[in-house]
């Protein structure tokens, strides 16, 4: 009866609007590509029009040009005169808001990545913010485009992955989702197979450490030990370095910088909707706050058995990647809709797999939907539905779907 109904809606939709038909159906691709084009130039378009509306770097709603990529370029400037001040939150927020007299409202912010960031933002401190920015954003979404151009090579990808609003999110916000998602990739892309580049991306990635958290558990599931010891004695060497460039003291104060971030994070003003994670779902859905960290910790725990399994028993790098990218997302309570460009990487891989082996039913038309869906982030102050939660567990989910598809992972799980 419903494949009859079904039939029916369609020889009607085919018959009353022949071109609606023909762009769902015959011209599916095509459409896909214009939607894409649309996006990306209304997205840039705006952006553009915006910038051009700036005055003393001021946007015409009261931010700041580049958002969270203030503190980036202050930690540029502090990297080599005063690294553990920056720390301070009323010291950073001074600072910006002498670096930044027409912003009339206060900053808020802090800067709460490990000392060996400043590696990574120095270089920038003898730029002006405007170029400083325009390098920062360039470099992230070259290295974004390389990773999914890894993954897969088809040249319309890149189109996709240019206009997709995650992308644009990380942009605007100027924050490092683009940067890590690339790191990322390298990292977790066969490093059983190339095990000194998955081994050092994996220890560059330990300025953003809580992204990592199941890279060492999928190293040593696949064999890959190689890899594994190289992003150990590089993570080492990274952050010695860091002590030896930066100082004893500003180990310390990133350590109690980032203990009171911890304290903001079980607070109730904390903006719980812009995070991707589990703890973000359940403290947005008004859970108390142990009970949603009592969540997060048990879903982790499954996620890390989860991993260890699928990296055993899948030999795919596709769905051994998605499946990382995914999980990672939602395995650690602090995690921002800013990094969302990695579980965009997650599902690309998902897409190449299923354009080899085959769809499942409505796996297309949902991965539409969640690449679309950043759109709409990070919302509301306190919105009643958490978004971005919700699309980083929903794109998990279509993973494990097509996972659970492979007969002896199936039995295995």
């Amino acid at each position: 009866g419903k494949l009859t109904f079904m039939q029916t809606a369609i020889g009607h939709l085919e018959t009353s609007f022949p071109l609606l038909h023909a762009l769902a159906t015959r011209w599916r691709g095509k459409t896909l590509l214009c939607a894409a084009f649309f996006l990306l130039a209304m997205q840039w378009g705006v952006f553009t029009t915006v910038l051009l509306k700036t005055e003393d770097y001021i946007l015409p709603q009261g931010s700041v040009v580049g958002g969270d990529f203030t503190v980036f370029h202050e930690a540029a400037k502090a990297a080599l005169t005063d690294p553990a001040e920056l720390y301070g939150f009323k010291t950073l927020n001074a600072r910006l808001a002498e670096t930044f007299p027409a912003y009339e409202d206060d900053f808020r912010l802090g800067w709460l990545y490990p000392p060996a960031m400043y590696f990574l933002t120095a270089p920038f401190a003898g730029l002006n913010y405007y170029s400083a920015y325009i390098l920062w954003v360039s470099i992230g979404i070259f290295g974004f485009l390389a990773a999914g151009r890894m993954i897969w090579k088809t040249p319309q990808i890149m189109l996709f992955l240019v206009a997709c609003p995650a992308v644009f999110q990380t942009v605007i916000t100027g924050q490092t989702g683009l940067m890590t998602a690339g790191v990322f990739a390298l990292a977790a892309w066969s490093p059983d197979r190339r095990p000194i580049i998955a081994g050092l991306a994996a220890a560059a990635l330990t300025v953003k450490p809580q992204l990592g958290l199941l890279l060492p558990i999928a190293y040593l599931a696949c064999g890959a030990w190689r890899a594994f010891f190289i992003a150990a004695a590089g993570t080492i060497i990274v952050h010695l370095s860091a002590y030896g460039v930066f100082g004893h003291d500003t180990f310390i104060a990133f350590v109690d910088a980032a203990a009171m971030q911890g304290s903001h994070l079980a607070g109730d003003i904390f903006p719980y909707a812009k995070l991707t994670s589990i703890y973000g779902f359940a403290a947005t859905a008004g859970l108390p706050k142990q009970m949603a960290l009592l969540l997060q910790i048990m879903v982790t725990l499954g996620l890390c058995l989860f991993i260890w399994r699928v990296w055993r028993r899948v030999k795919s790098p596709e769905l051994r990647f998605a499946s990382l990218a995914t999980a990672s997302a939602i395995a650690v309570p602090y995690l921002f809709y800013y990094e969302l460009p990695l579980v965009v990487l997650g599902l690309l891989a998902l897409a190449k797999y299923g354009k080899e082996n085959g769809w499942l039913s409505g796996e297309g038309l949902a991965l539409g939907a969640l690449w679309i869906a950043p759109m709409m982030m990070p919302g509301m102050p306190a919105p009643s539905l958490p978004v971005t939660s919700l699309a980083a567990i929903a794109a998990f989910a279509l993973i494990l779907r097509r996972i659970y598809r492979i007969p002896s992972v199936y039995a295995y799980l």
